[in-house]
């Protein structure tokens, strides 16, 4: 009787660890599968960094990067968590939207700004 109740009591423990590895593994590979997915996708997401902002000019929104102009073809996630979007919508990490109009910039960490105010230290836009 002694025996049986040890190796069913060993049972149940080597049961308990299998179970116990077989879920750690499982929820490393749905978070390798989550960055995965994430980096895949086709949002771009940015730090803040005083040169890179995002203008609309002529009814076009243009990333600037260290002085680069490339035209803004997806959506891209901002410090602020703010998500801007390739027709100037601003989806405010609180909820609300706005707009980017023309002559205006944000910044990374989502101020808007005028272009006209730009400051002098930054690349030439």
């Amino acid at each position: 009787m002694r025996y049986s109740i040890f190796f069913l009591l060993l049972t149940l423990q080597t049961h308990a660890q299998d179970t116990t590895t077989t879920l750690r593994t499982f929820a490393q590979d749905t978070a390798i599968t989550l960055r995965t997915h994430a980096r895949d996708t086709a949002i771009t997401t940015h730090d803040s960094k005083p040169w890179d902002y995002i203008m609309m000019k002529h009814g076009h929104l243009i990333e600037v990067t260290k002085g680069r102009q490339t035209p803004v073809t997806s959506n891209i996630i901002l410090v602020n968590e703010s998500t801007i979007h390739p027709d100037g919508t601003i989806n405010v990490s609180s909820g609300r939207t706005k707009h980017l109009k023309n002559g205006q910039y944000i910044t990374m960490d989502g101020r808007i700004r005028k272009l006209k105010n730009l400051p002098r230290n930054l690349p030439a836009q």
